[in-house]
């Protein structure tokens, strides 16, 4: 199984870990993993960028998972 990456910068409280194209959070139920995969090493690193370690509460899975949380 292959390490991933922590990413001290990230400031996203759904942020899990990543790989040079992959971003993972969590998941919708326990013990499971949510997994945003890029076509690019540049776009993905433009995302992380964007969201994982700035405006997270932009990222359209933070708002999802927000608003499961907020549901129970």
């Amino acid at each position: 199984m292959a390490k991933h990456m922590l990413s001290k910068r990230a400031i996203c409280p759904y942020y899990r870990h990543e790989d040079p194209q992959v971003i993972y959070c969590d998941g919708v139920v326990d013990e499971s993993v949510i997994h945003l995969a890029f076509s690019s090493k540049i776009t993905a690193r433009e995302y992380k960028e964007s969201y994982c370690r700035c405006r997270y509460a932009d990222c359209k899975i933070e708002r999802m998972l927000e608003e499961m949380t907020d549901d129970t």
